[in-house]
């Protein structure tokens, strides 16, 4: 049984696939760690993005609360529609973050979007609260109004009450422009002054049934004031309290964020770390595989490569020897041959002479007829080459009609791009500056779709010129090839006719051939012997050359490979006892 070896090219394939998977391995580490780098510096930018939200919030919140200190509704109604967008945006990107990540930072993210919900709500409530205010405002300077008008109705004893009046009137504007406590101190105090002169004025007039109405109307109108006034004094402490918890859930998002910016700083200390210790003893362990492979691969080429050597070694050695036997051989038979044939073409050479000249004929004869059969069939694969060319000239042509439906298709859609293209524009615009760079790329597809659907139409015009040239020439195709058909059978008749004076020209050769026939015999033989012994005489030279080239290749290797020639002539002796 044949003993089974590891061959060389196993072996370095066996190397190079070693070294690859390590490289391979190495590689998909570095990714892996580097592809969880980039997921939290995402999220790091998605965190920055989102911070810079909020700080804008702030901004224009601030903007929000100094536009209703200034009355300036227009500019106020402005803010709180940027505010109210911001937030929106600013609670589905926090939403997006909380869905995309689940890891240990998804806590932190959650959170910031419940402290950001509330932010939403609670500004929510405090423009409600800013608008009824302006509401109250505007109730109150009404009230203050008509009881002023109703003490301008009492005639009598009325100038303390105008007087405590006017100072309401006066701090209520102060209190209006500052909503603070003090204030509302001093507007309180002024609204105890005028009830008290409202009552002492009451108190005063009581006998008198006429102004008695007046004094219960200013009673009634006081106190739809104060309840106003308190009322409205309420609202300030909700919105002061209200924009506190703002600042509260603003502050508590900020410090989410932060914690969130903190655990990635760790997250992408550790996965760098992580990846350089992987990567490094991979790369350690790739290093040593393969000088381990290497060292082991080198062994066993050297042990493979001296029994190899020294096996053939021997072998060319034996080869050489026998040749050189063989090849005195071979020359001794090859000298006999050639004087026994020179001997029977003394004999036949008068003979030859005489058939030259018939031989020559039938010989040209024959030839000539091989030559009208290969014209006859190079006729009938042409003919057949040309019916083959017209079904492909028509299959062209229907070809050409497909492709310009083809064309015809690329132009609608370069029409639909050109529109959509159109409406991206419009889209761009709409949005601004921010749309500014869609809109040159828009531009740029619309361009590119007009030219597709130029060159769409020059192709289909191309085509359909060529498909009319190509049934013009299906039809000049069809022309010749009837004609080929007719010179097709003037060639088989002619072949015919050579055909008949060949077999006559054979029949008047065959005397001369019988004639020769036993002496043709015998110098075959003689000849096939020269022949054989010349031959094996020149193998046998042959032989002995390559023999001593495979012995200088053997050395050559030998050399190339860096093994001791006493080695392999050790090993070829042990390999010739073992034989």
């Amino acid at each position: 049984m044949k003993k089974k070896y590891l061959n060389l090219r196993t072996g370095i394939s066996s190397g190079f696939l070693l070294m690859i998977l390590l490289i391979l391995t190495v590689g998909i580490v570095g990714y892996i760690g580097l592809e969880r780098v980039y997921n939290v510096i995402t999220l790091n930018q998605s965190i920055g993005l989102l911070q810079h939200d909020i700080d804008m919030i702030q901004v224009h919140t601030a903007r929000y609360q100094l536009a209703v200190y200034k009355e300036n509704f227009e500019d106020k109604k402005s803010q709180e529609q940027i505010v109210v967008s911001m937030l929106e945006q600013s609670r589905k990107a926090a939403d997006m973050l909380n869905t995309a990540y689940s890891l240990q930072e998804s806590g932190s993210i959650k959170s910031a979007g419940v402290h950001l919900n509330h932010f939403q709500n609670l500004f929510h409530e405090y423009t409600i609260s800013i608008q009824k205010n302006i509401q109250s405002e505007e109730d109150i300077q009404k009230i203050l109004e008509r009881i002023l008008s109703k003490i301008s109705k009492g005639r009598f004893w009325i100038q303390d009450m105008e007087t405590a009046c006017k100072i309401l009137i006066s701090n209520i504007k102060v209190y209006f422009n500052k909503k603070d406590i003090n204030p509302w101190t001093k507007t309180h105090e002024s609204l105890l002054n005028l009830n008290n002169e409202i009552n002492s004025w009451h108190e005063k007039i009581k006998n008198s049934s006429a102004l008695k109405i007046i004094g219960d109307d200013l009673k009634a109108e006081f106190k739809t004031l104060l309840d106003s006034a308190e009322k409205y004094n309420q609202q300030i402490l909700t919105q002061t309290e209200l924009s506190n918890k703002m600042e509260d859930f603003r502050k508590k998002f900020i410090d989410d964020l932060s914690e969130i910016n903190r655990i990635n700083t760790i997250t992408i200390t550790k996965t760098t770390k992580d990846s350089e210790f992987l990567i490094i003893g991979f790369i350690i362990v790739s290093f040593l595989s393969g000088i381990l492979y290497f060292l082991f691969l080198m062994q066993w080429i050297n042990r493979n490569t001296n029994r190899f050597i020294s096996g053939v070694r021997s072998g060319a050695d034996k080869v050489a020897s026998k040749a050189d036997s063989l090849f005195s051989a071979s020359r001794d038979l090859a000298k006999g041959s050639s004087d026994q044939a020179a001997a029977i073409e003394e004999t036949i050479s008068s003979i030859e002479e005489m058939s030259a000249m018939t031989r020559l004929n039938a010989d040209n004869t024959q030839i000539t007829d091989k030559l009208m059969q290969e014209v006859s069939q190079i006729v009938e694969k042409t003919d057949t080459l040309l019916k083959e060319l017209t079904i492909s000239i028509q299959d062209l042509a229907q070809a050409g009609q497909e492709t310009g439906q083809i064309i015809k298709t690329i132009d609608e859609i370069a029409f639909q791009t050109n529109l959509l293209a159109l409406n991206a524009s419009v889209e761009a615009a709409r949005a601004g500056e921010a749309g500014a760079g869609f809109a040159v790329v828009a531009n740029e597809v619309r361009s590119l779709a007009i030219r597709s659907a130029d060159a769409a139409k020059i192709t289909a015009s191309m085509i359909k010129e060529t498909v009319i040239k190509v049934q013009q020439g299906t039809n000049s195709l069809s022309g010749t090839n009837q004609t080929f058909k007719k010179v097709s059978e003037k060639t088989t008749k002619t072949a015919h006719l050579i055909s008949e004076i060949s077999q006559a020209s054979k029949e008047q050769s065959q005397g001369i051939e019988q004639i020769t026939e036993a002496v043709a015999g015998i110098d075959y033989v003689v000849q096939q012997n020269a022949v054989n012994a010349q031959d094996s005489s020149d193998l046998t030279k042959e032989l002995h050359i390559q023999a001593e080239q495979l012995k200088t290749y053997i050395d050559d290797l030998i050399d190339f490979i860096g093994i001791s020639k006493s080695k392999t002539v050790l090993s070829g002796s042990d390999h010739k006892k073992a034989g």
